[in-house]
């Protein structure tokens, strides 16, 4: 019959006349329809015809297709080939094809999703919404008409959980120039996108705050230590003085200071005359 397209790379074949002794050879020629054989058929009495048939050869994978991954939906950013996000990924699929000079043409296009390697799609044709935590693998398969088949294969990992705030600097003096501090960052899906993050503290603060980050976006705001203090101390009460004397006399005077403190309550001096 014609038009049956098959995988295989015949190119030719013979009959035998059952026990005459005459063996006939098929011949093959190129039409522009397919690939054509000449067989043969043989009686008992030897008699032989010749069959023609016409068999299109498919020898050429189809071209697979492709998938379109965005954040969200169907109108959100697109996202690479192995990209890892912290929002849900909209999936949409884009035919394969079957194009050469004896195609015999695309069947089907339709691809699988796996999460952590456990299928959670199977042969879809539509767009999918996938929102849960996880590394995903997506394989595109396109099926031409005589059964070759070409796969595409994407992943992309869903993070949506901070990254954990580790160990900082600590000091146990005040100082009152600036200071540099750093945390360290850890992350169990996308991973941080450093393993510490730092940042010179300028101002009197006795903590400050760091914003550390994954490679998915996601963020946490860290307390470290500081101790910068760039404010003078004020002056306290001063010891009453309402008589004048001929002798040495000594004088006092409170401190206060809300950030580093006074390094003492109160401050005296003697006078001597």
């Amino acid at each position: 019959s014609t038009n049956q397209y098959a995988k295989s790379s015949v190119r030719d074949y013979s009959f035998n006349s059952n026990g005459l002794g005459t063996n006939k050879t098929s011949t093959q020629s190129t039409a522009t329809s397919g690939t054509k054989h000449t067989g043969y058929v043989v009686d008992k009495a030897g008699n032989i015809n010749s069959c023609d048939t016409t068999i299109k050869l498919d020898g050429t994978n189809p071209l697979a297709g492709t998938v379109t991954m965005r954040k969200n939906n169907s109108s959100g950013t697109v996202i690479s080939d192995d990209a890892k996000v912290n929002t849900n990924v909209y999936v949409t699929l884009n035919d394969g094809k079957d194009t050469g000079s004896i195609a015999s043409g695309h069947y089907t296009t339709k691809y699988t999703v796996k999460k952590d390697g456990t299928n959670v799609t199977t042969d879809a044709t539509g767009s999918n919404t996938y929102s849960a935590e996880g590394v995903y693998t997506v394989i595109v398969t396109t099926t031409d008409n005589s059964g070759r088949t070409s796969t595409n294969n994407y992943t992309f990992m869903i993070d949506k959980t901070k990254p954990v705030c580790g160990a900082s600097s600590t000091f146990s003096s005040w100082i009152n120039t600036d200071r540099t501090t750093s945390v360290a960052c850890s992350d169990t899906g996308s991973k941080c996108t450093q393993s510490s993050f730092s940042q010179t503290f300028t101002s009197t603060a006795a903590t400050g705050s760091i914003t550390i980050y994954d490679v998915a976006g996601n963020s946490n705001t860290c307390t470290v230590d500081v101790k910068v203090d760039k404010v003078k101390p004020s002056c306290g009460t001063a010891t009453a003085v309402s008589t004048w004397v001929n002798t040495d006399r000594t004088i006092s005077i409170g401190c206060s200071d809300a950030n580093s403190k006074c390094s003492t309550a109160t401050f005296s001096n003697t006078f001597t005359k």
